[in-house]
């Protein structure tokens, strides 16, 4: 039996236990602190004293889901954690529009019913795929991709000890300082004469994210041209944060020249790769692997939500290195499964943007929904 809260969790856990299940459903549970609601059409075991259970009255001709829709729209954006109680004396005297016909509540709850299970079924895949591009990717990082695109076990291949575990005997172990040149970012707030400088675009730690670069707001600095060549970044550097949130340390993206004579700032280190040994792709995929993101996190000077780790530490980095073009096969092979997982991610925007304007047509009254059910029963009967 699903243990639920009203928050973003909703599903707590399960129990086997008999006691306060909820089965007079549908419902509309709401968390009496934060306003959180869901809408919830299968028993469920009831452990929070802050959720109320919200029905329609049987003196209403109302629908409940179309009412949970309402409810929705009245959120709070924020409640302050002061643990005031607000149905009663917020909540439950919000005065909201509702259509007089039933069936036209109805309507407006299927539509939006119908995108949810969209939304449900793609949040499925991602997970799914989620899933299969992590376990994917800790099978080629220890165990690769051989020449004819089988991934090596110890049945069929050879092994050896390796820093984390076996690994084939084809492969070394390196340092990222032997395979690798890094450079340390350009310090920012220090003061030039305007004579001999340009202003120059740089990426901060915020720009890079885990295995992609988010380039929506770029800075810029005004510098002495002859000091920005040696932070400027070319085409297969591999990009690396030197801290900031426990998510963000270390991990790599490689630059593709999306910006010209762009620089980085000191607080992401430029790391530019012998590609005879190292591959930027790989190396880029290998530091959000499991073994770059533990030796990161062991290796940094943390604080309560920071943590960072310096030149010397990265300098240090132990990877496990095939020959390049075993690099590429496991590149392209962790490639297929990012595709297939963006093109989730970008239908599951979608279909939530347009849920956002479906709410926005339909619970406010913008389209004449009894023209859709008109035209909708025209189409039926022919």
């Amino acid at each position: 039996m699903p243990v639920l809260t009203a928050g973003k969790s909703f599903i707590l856990g399960y129990t086997d236990e008999s006691e306060n299940i909820y089965s007079n459903l549908p419902v509309v549970i709401f968390d009496d602190f934060t306003t959180d609601s869901k809408f919830v059409d299968f028993p469920f075991k009831v452990k929070s004293s802050a959720m109320k259970f919200l029905k329609v009255r049987e003196s209403s001709n109302a629908d409940l889901k179309f009412l949970y829709e309402k409810l929705n729209l009245n959120k709070l954006g924020s409640t302050g954690g002061d643990h005031k109680r607000r149905w009663i004396s917020e909540f439950s005297k919000i005065k909201i529009i509702v259509p007089k016909a039933n069936l036209e509540q109805k309507y407006i709850s299927n539509i939006l019913s119908q995108v949810d299970a969209a939304i449900a079924q793609v949040e499925v895949l991602i997970a799914k795929y989620s899933r299969i591009k992590t376990g994917s990717m800790q099978d080629f990082l220890t165990k690769g991709i051989d020449k004819e695109g089988n991934i090596r076990s110890e049945e069929t291949h050879d092994f050896k000890a390796g820093p984390f575990g076996l690994i084939p005997v084809e492969w070394g172990v390196e340092k990222l300082t032997v395979v690798a040149k890094i450079t340390s970012g350009l310090t920012l707030g220090k003061n030039y004469p305007e004579a001999g400088t340009k202003e120059f675009p740089y990426l901060r730690v915020a720009n890079v994210q885990d295995g992609f670069l988010d380039l929506d707001e770029i800075k810029y600095i005004r510098i002495p041209i002859a000091h920005a060549d040696k932070y400027r970044l070319q085409d297969g550097d591999v990009l690396m944060n030197e801290g900031g949130d426990f998510d963000k340390l270390g991990r790599g993206t490689v630059w593709k020249g999306q910006i010209e004579e762009c620089l980085h700032q000191n607080h992401v280190f430029k790391v530019r790769t012998n590609k005879a040994k190292l591959l930027p792709e790989y190396l880029a995929l290998y530091s959000t692997s499991h073994h770059g993101k533990s030796f990161f996190l062991l290796s940094s000077k943390q604080s309560t939500n920071l943590a960072s780790i310096n030149k010397t530490q990265l300098k240090g980095f132990p990877i496990l290195l095939p020959d390049t073009d075993e690099q590429e096969r496991i590149v392209v092979a962790v490639e297929k499964i990012s595709n297939v997982l963006n093109a989730f991610q970008e239908k599951l925007a979608k279909l939530n943007a347009l849920r956002k304007g479906l709410v926005e047509d339909l619970l406010t009254g913008k389209v004449d929904v009894t023209k859709l059910i008109k035209k909708t029963e025209t189409i039926a009967k022919t």
